[in-house]
């Protein structure tokens, strides 16, 4: 059976706060946050129906970029109590979040720690420029911090050797925050490795897959 091997990667948060800054590459941008009105809300427990209905909005744009169909288990998991949401705000309005996780991930090489996981996050383009999630993601270490844990899990960085300016940029921003990580290989079918060896770089290729995934999933709502 073909493999395919990715990185899974974390920040390790036992340092303290100021050493932790000191070590990501991301200070300016966080600065920047600040100094441009960047208004940062926690929101635990039962979250507003108008402010995941916006965050959805976010993130049914961002994977639309990036040609992967919107699931429906991101709506709920914006709306489960049990994870934490912050909000980015500039002049009232919503231009970016991320959602913690706060339960233990599963995660062989860290299952003795307390960690938690970043599953989602979402930029408003026209504000994309004043840095809005380097200051979310900066909370929510600082939030983690206070709570006792001692990683930030972010799943995976990127596939081995499967070349995709997508990929690229997704570890590019994950390298800025101290990631430590670790080879995982998966089994896969035959025609997923090649798609990500060989054929995911090409926009074209990835358009196809794209309709084709997005017509399955309106089927399965359509039978839901």
């Amino acid at each position: 059976m073909p493999t395919l091997k990715y990185l899974d990667v974390y920040t390790d948060l036992r340092d303290d706060l100021d050493t932790l800054f000191d070590k990501i590459s991301c200070r300016t941008e966080i600065r920047f946050a600040k100094k441009n009105g960047i208004i940062v809300k926690i929101i635990e427990g039962k979250k507003d129906p108008q402010i995941v209905a916006d965050c959805v909005l976010l993130q049914r744009a961002l994977l639309k970029r990036k040609m992967v169909p919107f699931p429906f288990i991101f709506k709920q998991m914006l709306e489960d109590e049990k994870n934490v949401l912050f909000v980015g705000y500039k002049d009232g309005k919503i231009v970016s979040f991320i959602l913690i996780n706060p339960r233990n991930a599963t995660n062989i090489y860290l299952s003795d720690h307390k960690l938690a996981r970043l599953e989602l996050q979402g930029n408003d383009d026209e504000y994309k420029r004043f840095c809005a999630v380097y200051l979310l993601v900066w909370s929510a270490i600082t939030y983690l911090k206070e709570r006792g844990y001692e990683y930030l899990f972010w799943g995976y960085s990127h596939y081995i050797n499967c070349p995709d300016p997508e990929f690229e940029s997704v570890a590019f921003f994950k390298r800025k925050w101290n990631i430590v990580g670790h080879e995982v290989e998966e089994p896969t079918s035959l025609s997923r490795y090649i798609y990500f060896r060989y054929l995911r770089r090409f926009a074209f290729v990835k358009k196809i897959v794209y309709l084709i995934k997005l017509y399955i999933l309106k089927q399965e709502w359509n039978e839901a």
